[in-house]
């Protein structure tokens, strides 16, 4: 077996030996270990998991998928992200509302907040969701590339006035944020359609 093959294999076992160590938390009205297709759904309430399942649905009917691995545990910035990090790390993701991980194996993991002071479940959820179909369609390669390029400056003011901040900062934030919005029911102007289109959104 070559290094990187070594490599994908420590990977992919830190990860699920992660996921196992917070499906032991259990935390009251949580489906430990619920499946939905393909996808492992971990730490998720019942009625975050009727909402996968919406979403699911609604992204199938598109050409869309889900990852192998949907996380919503409330603490799992201290438990399944960088466990072995510094503090400092550790800190900075106890608040994080969700994060998007491609493995080297070709699986990926997503985490969305529950508790979130700031946005919905399904709002959160389908950002993320953006990051992994995004990066489906082009190869991890060209997903992570592409912010080389930066946002033209002219369209900048109305993606934040329309979008939001956190669109503006990249062109992977601006599909995330352009397909959780879209899932949302928001239409948007022709200039932001074909700036998702010519950053090969999903």
């Amino acid at each position: 077996m070559n290094i990187k093959k070594i490599n994908i294999f420590l990977i992919t076992l830190s990860i699920l030996i992660l996921l196992g160590n917070t499906i032991s938390l259990g935390e009251p009205n949580v489906s430990v270990d619920n499946t939905l297709g393909n996808s492992t759904i971990v730490g998720c309430s019942k009625t975050s998991t009727q909402d996968i399942g919406f979403i699911k649905t609604s992204l199938m009917k598109q050409g869309h998928s889900l990852p192998k691995y949907i996380v919503c545990n409330n603490f799992i910035g201290k438990h399944i992200w960088l466990k072995s990090s510094d503090k400092n790390k550790k800190r900075d993701f106890e608040d994080v509302e969700g994060f998007y991980v491609p493995l080297s194996n070709g699986e990926s993991l997503i985490f969305s907040r529950q508790d979130s002071k700031y946005d919905s479940f399904t709002r959160i959820l389908t950002h993320e969701l953006g990051h992994y179909n995004h990066n489906k369609k082009l190869g991890l390669e060209v997903f992570t590339s592409i912010n080389d390029k930066p946002i033209p400056p002219e369209l900048t003011t109305k993606i934040k006035f329309l979008m939001g901040d956190y669109a503006a900062t990249s062109r992977r934030e601006f599909v995330a944020e352009y397909f959780s919005l879209s899932y949302m029911g928001v239409k948007f102007p022709e200039e932001l359609t074909r700036l998702y289109v010519e950053c090969k959104g999903s």
